[in-house]
């Protein structure tokens, strides 16, 4: 594993990814982290990569879209 140290506003790049990781604010124990990556890369927190790899362990799909999401998406193609 890299370990790196970075201040508020310093990033950290994966140039052959096209992804780049900025520290946006730090307060106390808690560090915000900017992420820019191309659309078709996923980024979960890993709390949630853990809950998906769960999920799919007992048969779920991860493609299945929560109801409100899909509301969203639908008003967000209708232009609204």
């Amino acid at each position: 594993m890299l370990v790196l140290s970075r201040k508020e506003d310093e990033a950290v790049v994966f140039p052959e990814l096209g992804i780049t990781v900025k520290v946006i604010d730090i307060r106390g124990t808690t560090v915000r982290l900017g992420f820019e990556a191309p659309r078709d890369i996923r980024i979960h927190r890993g709390e949630v990569q853990l809950a998906i790899e769960a999920g799919l362990a007992q048969g779920e799909s991860i493609l299945t879209i929560p109801q409100d999401q899909k509301e969203e998406q639908n008003n967000d193609s209708a232009g609204i």
